[in-house]
This record gives C-alpha cells, sequence and structure tokens, in this order.
C-alpha cells in the first residue's frame, strides 16, 4: 500500500551550512517543497504538465515517489518495484503518458554488492498509473553500465547518456523499440552527464567532464561548446536548454548558471551565476523546467556516504529541499 504523507507542517530543513568566510553568495531561490524521508538521496525530478505532480527518484531505496500539488507524497513506484536499481535520470512525456526511468546499480542503494560488472536499465512506466510499461536492460558480466539522464525528442526517441567504461550517449528508437548506442564516444569524451535537446531538434547538448558538446542528430558529430568567457562549462549534473540558452547545474562549484548561445548554438556567451553557495546546498544534482522556473534538487546528501554504502543516523541527516528558482 502506498504511503501518503502530508509535509505542509514538515519542518523546511536542509543543508542549513552557511558559506565559508569570503565566498561570494547568490540566493534567488526559494522553497518550493520538501520530502519526508531524509534517506531518499534524490538524483532527479520530472513534471506532469497535465496532473501537476512532480516525481522524485531515489538513489538509496531505488524508488519513485510522486508529489501531488496538494502538498502530498506518496511512492509511485515501490522500493525496488519493477527490478529498479538507483533511481537516476527521470522524464515524464506527458503526451504520450509515459515515465521513463534511468535506474543503474551503484553504492548508494540499500544492498548494493559490487560484482562482476554492473547493470543498468531504461524503465518506460506508466504516468498515471505507474505500472511497467517495458524496460530496456544492459546487464553483461565484467561490463560496468551506469546510464545518467536523458532527454526525450518530440518523435518519441529518448537519448541517454552512458557514464563508466565508455562515455557514450544511447537511443532508444521510438519506432522500432531498439536501444543502441547513437554516439560511441571518443577519446576526449569522459564521463557524459546531462543532456538535452535543442529547439530544433536538430542537435543534442550533453556535459562531460571537460565541458559541454553538442552532437548533430543528423551527423552524429560532436564539437565542444566554444567558452570564450572562461566561465567554465565542466563538472555539469544537470543541464536543460531555456530559450535560446542553456541553464545547468554544477555540484563542485555549488553554482546554478546560465549562458546564452550564439545564433549558431556552438558558442557560449553571456554567462551568469544565477544560484550561488546556496547555504542549503548539499551536493546539488538535476531538476526540471517548469514554464520559466527551475526546480532542483538541493541536498542530495551525496556526499555523506561512507565507503563502506553506509549513511549517518537519521538524526543526522536533513529533509530533501526541492528548490525553486525564476529564470
Amino acid at each position: 500500500m502506498s504511503r501518503l504523507a502530508v509535509f505542509l507542517i514538515c519542518p523546511l530543513l536542509g543543508h542549513a551550512a552557511p558559506a565559508h568566510a569570503g565566498e561570494p553568495v547568490i540566493s534567488h531561490s526559494r522553497i518550493a517543497f520538501t520530502l519526508e524521508e531524509k534517506d531518499l538521496l534524490p538524483e532527479n525530478l520530472a513534471y506532469d504538465p497535465k496532473s501537476g505532480d512532480f516525481f522524485v527518484g531515489s538513489t538509496r531505496k531505488g524508488k519513485v515517489l510522486r508529489v501531488a500539488p496538494g502538498c502530498g507524497e506518496q511512492d509511485f513506484v515501490s522500493a525496488r518495484g519493477s527490478g529498479l536499481w538507483q533511481v537516476i535520470g527521470m522524464k515524464a512525456d506527458s503526451r504520450r503518458r509515459v515515465l521513463w526511468v534511468l535506474s543503474s546499480d551503484g553504492s548508494n542503494l540499500v544492498g548494493h554488492k559490487p560484482g562482476n560488472g554492473s547493470p543498468a536499465g531504461l524503465f518506460k512506466f506508466d504516468l498515471d498509473d505507474g505500472h511497467l510499461l517495458d524496460k530496456y536492460l544492459l546487464d553483461e558480466p565484467g561490463a560496468t553500465h551506469f546510464l545518467n539522464d536523458l532527454v526525450l525528442a518530440p518523435d518519441g526517441d529518448v537519448y541517454v547518456t552512458h557514464m563508466f567504461d565508455q562515455g557514450q550517449v544511447w537511443k532508444l528508437d521510438a519506432a522500432t523499440g531498439t536501444f543502441a548506442p547513437f554516439y560511441a564516444g571518443d577519446a576526449a569524451f569522459h564521463h557524459p552527464n546531462g543532456i538535452a535537446i535543442s529547439v530544433d531538434a536538430k542537435r543534442l547538448y550533453v556535459a562531460d567532464d571537460a565541458g559541454i558538446s553538442t552532437i548533430d542528430i543528423a551527423t552524429r558529430a560532436r564539437v565542444p561548446v566554444a567558452d570564450p568567457t572562461g566561465f567554465k562549462l565542466g563538472g555539469v549534473d544537470g543541464l536543460y536548454v531555456y530559450g535560446h540558452g542553456l541553464v545547468f547545474l554544477q555540484p563542485d562549484l555549488k553554482r546554478v548558471a546560465r549562458c546564452e548561445l550564439s545564433a549558431d548554438g556552438l558558442k557560449a556567451m553571456r554567462c551568469m551565476a544565477l544560484e550561488l553557495n546556496n547555504p542549503l546546498f548539499g551536493h546539488i544534482t538535476t531538476g526540471v523546467v517548469v514554464g520559466n522556473s527551475l526546480f532542483y534538487i538541493a541536498n542530495s546528501q551525496f556526499d555523506l556516504v561512507g565507503a563502506d554504502g553506509k549513511l549517518p543516523p537519521l538524526d543526522q541527516l536533513y529533509q530533501p529541499v526541492i528548490l525553486k528558482l525564476d529564470l
């Protein structure tokens, strides 16, 4: 049975540590909602404009929460339901009534046991009732798979970043149901993470260790986005197209930023920090753009997981906080 928890009366707690002396602070975000379970270790958000519901994935418990407009939360996919591991990237296809979920095994997950390789999968759930529609699994002995983030094309195709072993971008072809490498990677493409698609659906934007690249969907050619201002485009987790620019989250820099793009989409221009060193930050991750606002996870608390996969006691953790930033 799903657990329903009203959190209007929950304390609005975050990772409330002050910035170090001398560090600049930019704080324009406000709390959108909090979650009750302190040990969720959430990584991603999705949003359904039809219902107005948010979906939150847990890396710790391998489940998906549905957060309703009336300030309630309930399990949408139960812990380890349908074979989920850590829940990582998610996107809601409101028109087709599908919630796409990426799941990968890893040390954040309760009960994780290192083995010969590591499995991952792309899961397709009914957006209304949460039942499994299909799944595409990668699970070969000795292979380390980690599917990180995804973006939906207008035609229903799904593009996915594959982070470990060899950095790649995979594609689920909506017409054929084939899930296979789309961009096979190269020697300078390491740990791809956030991914977005241009407004005209002609190119992907993909973040990796070094920065942000474009991948032409027709030719599959990768070109790094130039950074003439030296703003630093590396270390990006969540990445989103907004207007004629990009919005992105950089956990290590404790920064949410925005860059306008040149007319050809290949150069970052007029970059600025939108949020920096917010005292609620406890390893920001990703979010979702809703209208003209970014909703994002302020405190995933990933940095509190020990080498043995254990967390501190609950009284040393914080409620997960979702922040809203007007763009």
